[in-house]
């Protein structure tokens, strides 16, 4: 049997068309996490006039789409290519940047936002996908790591400029608009002349010679590896197979709805519920507690095992969690303390959020990744819409037992994952994590 040049691309070294896909894998989560932030801003721009009939849909407006483009990417990716998708949605962030950015009627900018969330939803799905086939799996973990991580960074941004009074003003707000799309024009123009096609998805659509020009020019990549297979991933069990479909699937929303929905707890409803003036801090010092856990954890992050760091990172939000609720007594007359909780929980959230996100795109099949990823993504992001409803009438103490009860959910999916899942992490081939390859 053949041997495929994919094998050749994901044992090679480090070479400059990675570092190219990296950088735009990187801004492109930058991009997702800024449109998600500012959309709620822009949704408020301009009053809809009485009796629009969209009001009620105003608060969802920005996960709402979001997902849409989540779900329409993924079979889109599979289809056409990653690169291809990725540089048709970064095309349409761009026109829904602009046309927001210039737009001067709500229902003008409330269009124009459903596409560029759309497009932006289409970007993060598809460079979760991509990154897994076109990294060399010594530093695969590493750049998905460190780019997801960039989603801190965007929060972090927005949270800094947020402290600025001219934030407040819909022209900065707009400006800021505008340069994200100034941005994504110049990471368009990078993924189409400096990036190249997944050579794995090239070979299982039969375009062999595409993906042998792709090796050869990108990576130096002339010929394929002998026949002495790929390095098993490190500590992994001999004789574990991969978990069927359905179990993948259901632990992957499980910490995925667990990330997105408990997230909030101290970030936007407990910490500005006892300190309503420092808001604005409280987001701020959130994001900058998690970008600071994910750089750490980036730099080894090919070196430990993903199963263990999903494990930890989810007993560490469900444990500190259950102390937020013991200690809401104490929260609003100690401040020191209140801080303290909220930079610890944002530590464990953020390499729970690293790896989850990893996991979800590397342990489905080449052929369906971009489709399966999209269904996770939904039934992960689909829920907090829901949940926006029925925690708005809860009191706080409610609320904090609620949020609980999701941590605990994540953390059932993580120690079903560490006592079935296989080891994904620790250099190991994506065609293992997928169950490709044994």
């Amino acid at each position: 049997m053949e041997t495929p040049l994919s094998d050749a691309v994901e044992e090679g070294g480090w070479t400059s068309a990675y570092a190219w896909t990296a950088a735009v894998f990187a801004l492109a989560f930058f991009l997702e996490a800024w449109a998600f932030g500012l959309a709620p801003l822009a949704v408020g721009w301009y009053d809809l006039p009485p009796g629009s009939g969209l009001q009620p849909l105003l608060f969802a407006w920005p996960p709402l789409w979001l997902v849409i483009g989540v779900v329409f990417a993924g079979p889109l990716a599979d289809r056409v290519g990653r690169k291809r998708t990725l540089s048709l949605m970064l095309a349409l962030f761009v026109v829904g940047s602009a046309v927001t950015s210039l737009g001067y009627t709500a229902y003008l900018v409330l269009t124009s936002l459903a596409l560029l969330l759309f497009a932006a939803g289409g970007v993060m799905n598809t460079a979760l996908a991509a990154m897994q086939e076109m990294i060399p799996r010594r530093h695969r973990s590493k750049v998905s790591y460190n780019s997801l991580n960039f989603v801190n960074l965007g929060g972090l941004t927005l949270a800094y400029l947020a402290l600025d009074s001219a934030f407040g003003g819909i022209s900065f707000q707009k400006g800021l608009v505008g340069a994200a799309a100034l941005v994504a024009v110049a990471l368009l123009f990078v993924t189409r002349y400096r990036m190249a096609e997944s050579v794995i998805w090239l070979e299982l659509k039969g375009r062999r010679q595409e993906a042998a020009d792709q090796a050869r020019r990108r990576f130096g990549v002339q010929s394929a590896p002998g026949a002495q297979g790929r390095e098993r991933a490190r500590g992994e069990p001999a004789g574990r197979d991969l978990p069927s479909a359905w179990l993948r699937f259901v632990v992957c929303v499980a910490m995925g709805a667990a990330n997105v929905i408990g997230y909030g707890l101290l970030t936007y409803v407990l910490g500005p519920y006892f300190y309503p003036n420092l808001a604005g801090a409280i987001v701020l010092v959130a994001n900058a507690s998690a970008l600071a856990a994910g750089i750490p954890l980036t730099v080894f992050a090919d070196r430990v095992s993903r199963r263990w760091t999903l494990l930890g990172a989810f007993s560490g939000t469900t444990l500190f969690s259950i102390v937020a609720y013991a200690l809401l007594p104490d929260l609003a007359a100690s401040a020191a303390l209140f801080w303290v909780l909220l930079v610890v929980l944002s530590v464990f959230f953020s390499v729970g959020f690293l790896a989850a996100n990893t996991l979800r795109a590397e342990v489905w099949p080449t052929a369906r990744r971009g489709s399966l990823l999209a269904l996770v993504g939904l039934w992960s992001v689909g829920p907090y819409i829901s949940v926006l409803y029925l925690a708005s009438g809860l009191d706080i103490y409610q609320y904090t037992l609620f949020d609980l009860g999701v941590w605990l959910v994540g953390l059932v999916g993580a120690a079903v994952w560490f006592a079935r899942g296989l080891e994904t992490g620790r250099g190991a081939s994506v065609s293992v994590a997928s169950g490709e390859r044994p």
